[in-house]
């Protein structure tokens, strides 16, 4: 008879230890899981926003919005060819610090641009302005149009402005289609992911406002 309750006794034993041992992994499983949730809350997500907040609108988080893409290619745009004073040292300053903004092809192509107009003394003691033509914006698909997975093309309507020593120069309206791709870049150099390509085409005059 005591034979027979110590072999229950053990065998109770064994049950409660195999328990705990599921338990135990249990735990692990349970604590692993949360690790990995607070690893993933940590990870920031790039969340582009329409320029207007009060237009309402839901999107994946992977989605540019074209709004978006034409606001940052207006941008990058004005603050390339934004010169206050000297052009000469201007320009070449704006292309070093939008460097991150801009794809290495562009950046090859303007800094070719640079020196021609430099080599022709087309930057010394100039200013430039570029602003958005009055009474032209965005107005969705005619201004942004996807090209492809992660490219737009943007048509930006611009007056263009030149001054050399305080002399008007040149006082254009032109189209400019430039493109705009995603750029694999560290989010901290380019928060936005995103980068002038040059243009996609050859600009267009529509108005030289000195004449």
């Amino acid at each position: 008879m005591d034979r027979f309750r110590f072999v229950n006794d053990v065998k109770s034993l064994g049950y409660v230890n195999l328990a705990f041992m599921v338990i135990i992994i249990a735990l692990i499983g349970l604590c692993f899981t949360l690790n990995r949730s607070i690893d993933l809350a940590k990870q920031e997500q790039l969340i582009r926003l329409e320029p207007d907040l009060r237009v309402s609108t839901v999107r994946k988080v992977w989605e540019v919005p074209p709004a978006f893409v034409y606001s940052f290619a207006l941008t990058i745009v004005q603050k390339v060819n934004n010169w206050q004073i000297n052009g000469d040292k201007e320009y070449a300053e704006n292309l070093m610090s939008l460097q991150n903004y801009i794809t290495p092809s562009c950046r090859n192509f303007l800094q070719d641009d640079y020196v021609k107009k430099k080599a022709s003394g087309q930057l010394q003691s100039r200013s430039r302005f570029v602003m958005e033509t009055s009474g032209v914006g965005f107005n969705g698909g005619q201004s942004t149009a996807v090209i492809g997975k992660g490219a737009w093309d943007v048509g930006l309507t611009l007056n263009v402005k030149e001054f050399v020593n305080e002399v008007t120069v040149k006082n254009i309206d032109v189209y400019w289609p430039v493109r705009i791709v995603e750029f694999n870049i560290d989010p901290e150099l380019n928060p936005q992911g995103l980068a002038l390509d040059c243009f996609s085409s050859q600009p267009t005059l529509l108005k030289d406002r000195r004449l």
